[in-house]
This record gives structure tokens, sequence and C-alpha cells, in this order.
């Protein structure tokens, strides 16, 4: 048991060794708010004023994406007068 305890630490040690290496790549991170689907004619009638309806309700979540795959979800917040996210579910095998 205890060479397995081990073996599990020597495994654990290599991968955070592996992410450290690639830890300064740069991802891009996308908050997606809601969407909306408009014909051609709707969008070209668009001007200043007016509002595009989403599909989503002021409570929900927003989806946070990492390079396209969703990632976490969080609700809007504002720091420093600036809009941000914070996360209040992280998402497991979806995309």
């Amino acid at each position: 048991m205890e060479k397995e305890a081990q073996e599990k630490k020597e495994t654990q040690k290599e991968l955070l060794d592996i992410v450290q290496r690639f830890s300064d790549i740069p991802v891009e991170i996308e908050v997606v708010v809601g969407r909306a689907r408009k014909t051609l004619g709707e969008l070209l009638g668009m001007g200043i004023g007016s509002v595009v309806e989403l599909d989503r309700e002021v409570k929900d979540f927003v989806d946070i994406k990492v390079n396209g795959k969703l990632i976490a979800r969080g609700e809007l917040v504002v720091v420093d007068g600036k809009v941000g996210v914070k996360i209040k579910e992280v998402v497991k095998g979806e995309g």
C-alpha cells in the first residue's frame, strides 16, 4: 500500500511539473451572456437604441469558455468599475 501511495505521489508531482512548464501559454477567456437569433432584415433595421433580447433571464449564470470550450458558469459582478464574472460552478465533460 505504501508503494502505491508513493507512486501516486510521484505521478502527481510529474503532472504538476508538466502543467507548470505550460503555465505561461496564453488562453482566451470568453464570457457568453446569451444568444439571439434574428433575420438579416431585422438586423439591418436595428440602430442606436435598439434592444436585442437574449435567450437568458437576468438571474441566469453566464457561460465561461476557455479557447471555445465551456469550463464553468458564473454570475456577472462589478470590480473596480469594470464588469467581471464570479465562478459559481465548474463544468466537467461538456463543451
